[in-house]
């Protein structure tokens, strides 16, 4: 006879009355920009199949968030070739982050 064995919970999630959540550890070079650890958010979800897709498009945008905080603490690449004004970041040049918000702002999104 064989041994029935629960499901295991889609990956980040674990379920709280019988409800998903979202749960990512952070990564230790950006644990300072965090007051709270792990990062867990509610799915607003009792379903499975609705909690294995939330946590695919939450994690995607934590490590595309965590990516762009890991290049803002980088220096640029031949840094001692660019002026000073490039340096501290007055140019008027917009970011991806700061393009991706003007994009889904004017898209309704």
């Amino acid at each position: 006879m064989k041994t029935l064995i629960a499901p295991k919970h889609p990956a980040h999630t674990f379920v709280k009355g019988n409800v998903y959540y979202f749960s990512r550890a952070i990564p230790k070079d950006l644990k300072n920009y965090c007051s709270i650890l792990p990062v867990i958010q509610y799915l607003r979800t009792t379903s499975r199949r609705h909690a294995v897709h939330l946590p695919r498009l939450l994690s995607v945008r934590l490590e595309d968030y965590w990516h762009d905080l890991r290049l803002r603490n980088t220096e640029p690449p031949c840094a001692h070739l660019l002026t000073r004004e490039h340096l501290q970041g007055s140019s008027t040049i917009m970011t991806l982050t700061q393009a991706l918000e003007l994009y889904l702002s004017v898209k309704g999104l």
